[in-house]
């Protein structure tokens, strides 16, 4: 819900605004809960949900009705990215501001392109945090049009970088592929072929192309090529 949105909303039986809401999606309860009695000291009305599972966190919005949500990126025991949330809870109307102790900032970046309104540091003093909530919740936005973008354009340089470092290895064909990972994985080109139900003759002729693919002299550097790369783990 955005600030026009919780203009709205009805007045309270005593005539008073009610006090603008806040949902904490923070997977630590510990947390959680300390922010959200600092956000309901600070008068704001303040609720709390775990996730995953990411439909309950949705659900719970929906009900609560945020003005803003404090997101957390790392959601879950494996770390499960609170990205695909910004959508959803920003659809509803809410102002979705990333409260993460994350410093990647293609991730963060990711965050943004989501339709994430500003990205906070859990090291930011309380105080901000009450501040950039009521910002949020006044302006409906933490950033200028000038610093989205610059998020954005790091994000796109990201991206292209990636894909420069990647695309010696779009010219391999699936099996090339296949033996690649294999190689990686220690195995020789005997081993290869047994695996592939193919002769070690065939195999070698896969390895010679891969190396004048990727401009390597060697098995070996043509594995380092693909770790440096992030082709391979």
């Amino acid at each position: 819900m955005t600030s026009a949105a919780a203009a709205a909303r009805s007045h309270a039986a005593d005539g008073r605004v009610p006090a603008p809401r806040v949902l904490v999606v923070e997977d630590h309860r510990t947390v959680a809960q300390s922010l959200v009695l600092v956000l309901r000291g600070a008068g704001l009305d303040a609720d709390a949900v775990a996730g995953p599972p990411f439909d309950d966190v949705v659900q719970q919005a929906a009900s609560y009705e945020p003005d803003v949500v404090l997101l957390d990126l790392d959601l879950g025991p494996g770390g499960t990215q609170g990205t695909s949330l910004v959508g959803p809870l920003g659809r509803q109307g809410a102002a979705v501001v990333m409260l993460s102790g994350v410093r990647d900032r293609r991730q963060l970046a990711e965050c943004v392109e989501a339709g994430a309104v500003g990205v906070l540091d859990k090291a930011e003093p309380v105080e901000n945090v009450v501040a950039a909530v009521r910002a949020a919740v006044a302006a409906g936005r933490l950033m200028s049009d000038h610093e989205r973008f610059e998020w954005l354009a790091e994000l796109r340089a990201v991206r292209a970088e990636r894909e420069a470092r990647l695309a010696p290895f779009e010219q391999l064909t699936p099996r090339e592929q296949d033996v690649l990972v294999r190689l990686g994985e220690g195995l020789s080109a005997a081993e290869i072929g047994e695996a592939q139900f193919v002769s070690v003759f065939t195999v070698r002729g896969h390895i010679r192309s891969i190396l004048v693919k990727l401009g390597v002299g060697s098995q070996l550097a043509a594995v380092a090529l693909a770790r440096r790369a992030g082709w391979l783990p």
